[in-house]
């Protein structure tokens, strides 16, 4: 996968690297055969190593990007996959702790409500809200206040301790996935301000690159290719330019937005696992 951002750069740089690696070796040949003759120890320039630098340098900002950005998107799959199974362990801690609370009301029936008063209101669907509730769960199944009712519902005996066992086996699960998903967020954020920087890199080496080549060749007269050379330079300048007026504005570019971009911890939305209604 390509974002827009860097295809369009990619496109320039093979554009121009092509005309580099094609017609290079003749306009430099040309270009050195037309000097005179070196004095004895004279250093003489030669068009073909500065060709061989620009070919270097171009190949390298390219490779650069590439690389940031397969490092990035590979990130951004692992992120995807940490939500998508936070997702399900949400919903798995979710379903355990109401179905807890649904056994403990038929525990302690109507006349011992007050001890399952802090289970009042809907089961919280996500995040530290889901967590609190879980641990003084736990705590009631394992220290239960008072003497213990009849632990048999609906002829069904209740073992509190197998219970938070469960319960807290699936509470440890999600607290895990939960760490990993902070962990693969954080990574694909340092592998973004790393395409970021490479992104920099070429914009800045590029537009020099592009229009030292463009020089070297009209001084050769191939003013054709030069002309080529002079529309990747010039779209270079205009795509930095639309990229500086974006962040000017505050808004970001529709060419260079990535629809998976984790900046911030799972919000409410991104953890909840769409529970059933139930209490």
């Amino acid at each position: 996968m390509r974002f827009k951002q860097t295809t369009e750069r990619l496109g320039m740089a093979k554009e121009v690297l092509a005309s580099l690696q094609i017609f290079g070796d003749t306009v430099a040949d040309g270009l050195d055969a037309d000097q005179s003759a070196p004095a004895e120890g004279e250093v003489v320039f030669r068009y073909r190593m500065l060709f061989e630098r620009l070919e270097s340098d171009l190949v390298a900002v390219r490779s650069g990007i590439v690389t940031a950005e397969d490092a990035h998107v590979r990130n951004l799959v692992v992120h995807a996959d940490q939500r998508s199974l936070h997702t399900e362990v949400t919903a798995g801690l979710y379903d355990q702790q109401v179905a807890v609370r649904q056994t403990l009301g038929g525990v302690y029936g109507p006349k011992h409500g007050f001890k399952l008063a802090s289970f009042s209101g809907r089961t919280p669907q996500y995040g530290e809200d889901l967590l609190r509730e879980v641990e003084h769960t736990i705590q009631l199944l394992r220290q239960p206040v008072g003497e213990t009712p009849s632990t048999k519902v609906g002829g069904v005996n209740v073992d509190f301790g197998d219970m938070a066992l469960d319960l807290e086996t699936e509470k440890t699960g999600f607290e895990d996935v939960r760490a990993e998903l902070e962990r693969s967020r954080k990574a694909a954020k340092e592998t973004r301000v790393r395409k970021n920087e490479a992104i920099a890199e070429f914009d800045r080496v590029f537009p020099w690159l592009a229009q030292t080549l463009e020089s070297v060749f009209r001084l050769a007269g191939e003013h054709d290719l030069a002309d080529q050379i002079r529309t990747s330079a010039r779209r270079s300048h205009r795509r930095q330019d639309g990229d500086g007026a974006a962040e000017e504005s505050g808004e970001s570019s529709s060419e260079g937005s990535e629809t998976e971009e984790p900046d911030s911890p799972p919000t409410e939305s991104e953890e909840s696992a769409s529970p059933p209604t139930v209490a």
